[in-house]
């Protein structure tokens, strides 16, 4: 808290704000918040020497928190920098003052329009009786003539020194009026002074106008316009001649030379003088702001403006205004500059365009808080650089190898290096902050990876490793598998050497991808991923891959791809592989030779055959060669070897892979038109939800016997027995339900055409068999739940034809006896509704079954006799759990 005692002769007075606009003086803080003391040289207790020499004493008391006082005198004397001119006009910050000097000429009828002298003669002749009088004219309103203690009542000052006369006020008084001028809004007293001296009445024109308009801003300069000519102030238009304009800061005019060297311009324009000035113009002052977290900056400027002009009588008049300038808020961003150089393995950053009001506090880097001391204690550093135009910059450096800078690698041996940092800045005198974070990479070349090579052998794979840098940092995985001791001790062979090792890989390895396989061989993969330790991103990969030649070989791939070469050589006579195909007739080599064939075919295709046993999904089907049979119509001999491989693919059913291509694969029933099912396995199955499904034919109804070859023949009426069992499930409260059977004429579950049997647990009726669901019977043999059906093998009605051989599939599925779903009620003739169930269910198919005609009376015929004898032998039954593979010299071949 402060204020201004000024001396008044013998007295101290201490000056208020109101005071000080009616006696000329002037307190304010300029923008770096200096205080700043102005006074006019006709201001009150102001003591003069002709007018040329100006003296003031006042005293400066500072009072502070605990109101103590503490005075400092001043004793202040000036002279003008120029002469008087006959008019003077000041535009203060808190009031407007007008001087005319006394031996002006006096005001007379021409110097007066008509109106103004009109007003102002009859207040004239009053004068006669006394010394002084003013006169206000106010738009709108009767003229006012008043004493000067009057008009000091009301805030406007009179006065007279020994050249001039002297009227000044605050602004916005009640006799004061606004108009606008060019679009300028423009405060105007107009007063007319007149007093007797001797014999002569003198008059005097006081009035006095000053623009209030605020400066523009355009994005990069303030822009502040006044009237070319202010109408108060110019009776005659046509008699007005400018003597120029000058500008100047804080009270001081500025050569011409200096504003054009701070690029500030002055135009006049229709019939305004504009004044522009750059932002951040020298003399001005930038100052920073904080507003929601965005640094922001702010131009401000106290304008000096200077104006000359000729009236009609030839005088001059001065006009001066002093007038503060500011920009708005203008948003602005920090300028950050990454100036790292990677060879000197420190980051380099220069966070700038702050002014000198914004300082550094503190920083977080990579996610802990620092003081400038703390940074700088773990190496950082953090200097400050100021330029000419008052901005500054904060230059952090930051070494690579602090613990809080990031690395990573990015490949081709180089290595990434991240600083994410936050600095914390403060704006004073404001005491804000406000946060700028950031981050800066910087990728270095200083990585030597290790390098790779392969070779093939024999029957292995040896992949060569050199070691690369830093060392440590890099784990290398075959497959999925880390290479330690571990892979070693198990099936490879490791070898450590000075600049490398190499590991040896035998073809039949688990840890080998087999990706093709054609009559050239087998080609096999090594899959070889670098680990950085430190991220556990792959930083490059090695593939190798070798042929290799193989004789007899099955190949179960994990996507459901079976692959068989089949060695063809030993049957004699020799037979063609051409020949050869699967079970389904129309599967065919993919390639051959003179004595081998590749098969390639998917485990739900050419009929292949699946089976649940023990926790295995089996996939079965057969290398079959066709013979030859003379006579073709009535065949009794062949001249061809006999020849058939089984072969087998188990996939573990509890095994995430086996599982996968057992939901792709398995065959599923095929749902007739109209009906609905569920998915045969719908999920992810646990190992208990694999049921594992037998299938056989009974001899009769007691199912006290069994077919044990195949196939199995039935006549026209004739009836089979179907019993189902689950195996390996103890017997319990569960009961096992057969919820679709299907008959098809080939072995797959899919094939065309097919004859619905039963439905949704539910007999189905058809014009080739009658279906009954039997009662179950458990017996001390039964190893689980069991159901049975019997089919009646019915005549063909009109001309359709009778199948020769029949293939029956069915699914079943484990219920709690106590459920609904276990018994179901079936209408004859509905179609049974279509459940969604969430129990285990199991899939198996069983056959052939040969048709033949109806049993005569007569002995067999000696071909008849053969041929059911060569049906017979030719038949395979198809189970779940248990498969047989019969060829000449008993050759088999199963994979795991």
């Amino acid at each position: 808290m402060f204020r201004f005692d000024i001396m008044d002769g013998a007295r101290v007075r201490s000056l208020t704000e109101q005071e000080a606009a009616e006696c000329g003086f002037t307190v304010v803080f300029n923008t770096p918040g200096d205080l700043i003391f102005r006074a006019s040289f006709l201001a009150c207790h102001v003591e003069s020497k002709s007018d040329e020499e100006f003296w003031l004493g006042f005293w400066f008391v500072n009072v502070d928190d605990f109101g103590w006082e503490t005075s400092y005198p001043f004793q202040v004397t000036c002279r003008p920098r120029s002469p008087w001119k006959p008019r003077e006009i000041v535009c203060e910050e808190n009031y407007m003052e007008v001087s005319v000097r006394k031996d002006s000429p006096a005001i007379t009828h021409q110097g007066l329009s008509r109106a103004k002298w009109a007003a102002v003669f009859p207040s004239v002749e009053q004068a006669l009786m006394s010394e002084w009088k003013v006169v206000f004219q106010v738009s709108g309103r009767a003229e006012q003539s008043m004493s000067p203690s009057e008009a000091r009542a009301l805030g406007y000052y009179f006065n007279s020194t020994s050249s001039r006369v002297l009227f000044r006020c605050p602004y916005s008084t009640i006799l004061s009026e606004t108009l606008e001028d060019e679009g300028i809004p423009v405060e105007t007293v107009r007063a007319t002074v007149f007093y007797k001296r001797q014999w002569m009445l003198l008059m005097f024109d006081v009035t006095t106008a000053c623009p209030q308009n605020e400066a523009t801003f355009d994005g990069t300069r303030l822009s502040w316009a006044v009237p070319q000519v202010l109408s108060p102030l110019i009776q005659d238009r046509r008699w007005f001649r400018d003597r120029g304009a000058r500008v100047g800061v804080e009270g001081r005019l500025l050569e011409n030379l200096t504003v054009q060297d701070r690029g500030i311009e002055l135009r006049v324009r229709n019939g305004l003088m504009e004044v522009w000035i750059p932002f951040g113009a020298e003399g001005g002052y930038v100052t920073s702001r904080v507003i929601d977290n965005q640094y922001n900056r702010i131009f401000d400027i106290d304008l000096f403006f200077v104006h000359l002009w000729e009236d009609e009588r030839g005088e001059l008049t001065q006009h001066r205004c002093f007038r503060p300038l500011s920009s708005p808020y203008i948003p602005y961003t920090p300028i950050l500059t990454n100036g790292t150089v990677p060879a000197e393995q420190v980051f380099t950053i220069i966070l700038g365009g702050f002014y000198l009001d914004v300082s550094l506090q503190n920083l977080t880097v990579g996610g802990e808080d620092l003081t400038l001391a703390q940074a700088r204690k773990r190496g950082f550093e953090i200097t400050v650089t100021a330029f000419p135009n008052d901005t500054q910059a904060f230059i952090l450096k930051v070494p690579f190898t602090d613990p809080l800078v990031s690395q990573e690698y990015v490949g081709g041996g180089f290595r990434r290096y991240t600083l994410t940092f936050n600095t914390t800045l403060l704006v004073t005198p404001q005491g804000k902050v406000f946060f700028y974070p950031a981050t800066v990479v910087c990728d270095l070349e200083d990585i030597a990876l290790p390098r790779f090579e392969g070779l093939c052998l024999d029957a292995a794979v040896r992949v060569l490793m050199y070691y690369g840098n830093p060392a440590g940092r890099w784990e290398a995985y075959i497959g999925e598998r880390r290479l330690d001791w571990d892979v070693v001790d198990r099936d490879c062979i490791l070898e450590r050497h000075k600049t490398h090792f190499s590991i040896e890989i035998p073809l039949f390895s688990s840890r080998m991808t087999y990706e093709d396989l054609s009559l050239q061989g087998v080609v096999a993969k090594v899959e070889v991923r670098l680990v950085d330790t430190e991220t556990w991103a792959v930083a490059s990969m090695f593939v190798h891959r070798c042929t290799f030649p193989v004789g007899e070989l099955l190949v179960c791939m994990p996507d459901g791809v079976m692959m068989v070469l089949a060695e063809l050589s030993d049957p004699r006579p020799r037979i063609d592989p051409r020949q050869t195909t699967l079970l389904d007739p129309d599967c065919k080599p993919e390639e051959t030779d003179a004595t081998r064939a590749l098969f390639r075919f998917r485990v739900n295709a050419c009929g292949t055959i699946q089976m649940v046993e023990k926790g295995f999904l089996i996939y079965e089907n057969e290398v079959r060669y066709r013979q030859k049979l003379f006579p073709t119509l009535d065949p009794m001999i062949n001249r061809d070897s006999e020849y058939r491989l089984t072969i087998r693919c188990r996939y573990p059913a509890n095994d995430t892979r086996s599982l996968a291509v057992h939901r792709a694969f398995t065959p599923l029933p095929a749902t007739p038109p109209g009906k609905q099912s569920e998915p045969f396995l719908r999920g992810q199955r646990r190992p208990r939800d694999v049921l594992s499904l037998r299938a056989c034919f009974a001899t009769d109804e007691t199912f006290s016997s069994f077919h044990s070859t195949y196939p199995i023949p039935v006549a026209l009426w004739g009836n089979l027995y179907l019993e189902l069992e689950l195996t390996d499930h103890p017997a319990s409260s569960d009961r096992l339900l057969l919820w679709d059977c299907w008959a098809t004429e080939t072995p797959e579950a899919k094939g065309e055409p097919r004859l619905d049997l039963l439905s949704n647990g539910c007999p189905q009726g058809g014009d080739a068999y009658k279906v009954r669901v039997l009662p179950s019977h458990s017996s001390e043999n039964a190893s689980g739940p069991s159901s049975r059906l019997e089919i009646q093998v019915l005549p063909p009605e009109g001309n359709s034809a009778t199948w020769r051989q029949a293939y029956f599939h069915c699914s079943a599925l484990l219920c709690d006896s106590a459920g609904s779903v276990c018994y179901r009620a079936c209408s004859p003739g509905q179609s049974p509704d279509a459940l969604s169930f969430s129990s285990p269910t199991a899939f198996v198919s069983a056959g052939p079954v040969q048709v033949v005609p109806a049993p005569v009376e007569k002995p067999l015929s000696p071909t008849v006799l053969v041929v059911g004898v060569l049906l017979a032998s030719a038949g395979v039954l198809l189970l779940s759990a248990v498969g047989a593979a019969v060829r000449v010299r008993s050759r088999n071949a199963e994979h795991f």
